[in-house]
């Protein structure tokens, strides 16, 4: 194979010089043989694109249409359902594995260990950063490498509501909030059976874990933790508060739109469950027009433990798409078409649209200064949360597995006192630390 050189323009559109995807274009003329440079319709490869079922559709014109403009009429493509907080678990071969695809950026060194993502092309890592800003960007990077594409900053969640059944001004504390919902004959929805949302609230007094990669940044180099505390301890009797009240439900199953129908007040989610939950609280007149709404969005609440009060704590982080360079081999071409792609499906354009489908909070400045986006109650949810937020970078995956213990005994009240609670804790920080090895 002969080396590719690739030519970007501001657009993103890759200009390969030389062979590749398999593809050559000669003439002879004269007993003489020339080599002429093949264009975008001389490329012939069939991409694989993969990302969560629910945007598949959107992304699949975006792909269509990036394609097309740029004239790469040979090119062929599928889609592929991978939820982004999957992507390091559902593909076990990446050398079969999608071309493109969506991730949650606390998979970023899962993928990185397992060869699936390349190095971001510095052109395409300048131009990000003009755009997003360098706190986005750098949800994509291990130590100074850029293996990520950001193209949401709004992976976390916060309190949705139905104003007619929990009054905003009764959405500040956890107290409020249940009161409330007992007063109409719903409850309170906490997914603390996952992780996600557990392991953040467990964080609310301070407790948590610190990373140190190696020298290298090729891995995780010890894992520090702090669960073990009376930090911990609180956020732990604060969850176990919640739990037991007969007005919360936190098991598998227990987010949905908060409506009498559920029977649901309040539910903790994020963003991504935006426009069902809009749809399912749209007011409408006698002829199905919407007349209003009655979905509210706000941070979570605060809670009070043996005196003190914090606001819940929580996850956040971005949602990226990553280009596999085991799929394209020593196929330069393709590989540059991937990230070409890639830099495309985070641009202005396609996250001005995202949003308007999906009401994902947008990474791209110009689209997060947009009214559209200013004015919408979920993103300035988020907003509000992220002041109590930790921020999603390298987590170990792990992780998602430490407070299994704690929650089942919470559940099933084996673990009630405050000794059986700082007991589990104790096994929990020790699960956490010793993740470094895995």
């Amino acid at each position: 194979m002969k080396s590719t050189k690739i030519v970007v323009s501001l657009l993103g559109v890759v200009v390969l010089a030389l062979s590749g995807c398999g593809t050559t274009s000669s003439s002879s003329q004269g007993g003489t043989s020339t080599s002429a440079a093949p264009t975008n319709a001389d490329l012939k490869c069939t991409l694989t694109i993969a990302g969560p079922q629910s945007q598949a559709s959107y992304i699949k014109k975006c792909v269509q249409d990036f394609l097309t403009a740029n004239k790469y009429d040979n090119v062929k493509f599928k889609m592929m359902a991978l939820g982004e907080d999957k992507a390091d678990t559902d593909i076990t071969d990446w050398s079969t594995g999608p071309d493109v695809y969506a991730f949650a950026s606390d998979k970023l060194m899962n993928l990185k260990k397992a060869g699936a993502l390349s190095t971001v092309p510095s052109t395409y890592a300048t131009k990000m950063t003009t755009d997003m800003g360098e706190t986005s960007v750098s949800a994509g990077k291990i130590g100074d490498t850029q293996l990520g594409y950001p193209y949401a900053g709004d992976n976390g969640y916060f309190l949705y509501y139905n104003t007619d059944l929990v009054p905003a001004d009764q959405t500040d504390t956890f107290e409020h909030i249940v009161a409330a919902c007992a007063s109409k004959g719903v409850k309170f929805a906490y997914p603390f059976n996952t992780a996600f949302y557990s392991m953040g609230e467990l964080m609310t007094w301070g407790a948590g874990y610190t990373v140190t990669l190696k020298s290298d940044a090729s891995g995780i180099a010890s894992i520090k933790g702090t669960f073990n505390t009376d930090k911990g301890l609180k956020a732990a009797k604060a969850m176990k508060q919640m739990m037991d009240n007969p007005n919360v439900s936190y098991k598998s199953g227990c987010q949905a739109a908060p409506t009498s129908a559920n029977k649901i007040g309040a539910v903790v989610d994020g963003s991504w469950s935006a426009a069902s939950y809009t749809s399912a609280l749209d007011v409408k007149d006698a002829d199905g027009k919407v007349t209003g709404n009655k979905l509210g969005a706000c941070k979570l609440p605060t809670i009070t433990v043996d005196g003190e009060t914090k606001n819940i704590a929580s996850y956040l982080g971005y949602k990226e798409y990553g280009v596999n360079p085991l799929v394209s081999e020593t196929d330069t071409a393709r590989l540059a078409l991937d990230h070409a792609l890639a830099n495309y499906l985070v641009s202005e354009s396609v996250q001005s649209g995202r949003f308007d489908a999906f009401k994902t909070a947008p990474t791209n400045k110009t689209v997060a200064a947009l009214d559209k986006v200013k004015n919408n109650i979920c993103v300035n949810a988020i907003n509000e949360q992220a002041k109590y937020a930790i921020p999603q970078t390298v987590v170990p995956a792990g992780v998602w597995k430490a407070p299994d213990s704690l929650y089942a005994g919470l559940d099933d009240k084996s673990i009630s006192t405050d000794a059986q609670i700082t007991t589990a804790l104790v096994a929990l920080n020790n699960k956490v630390e010793d993740l470094n090895a895995k």
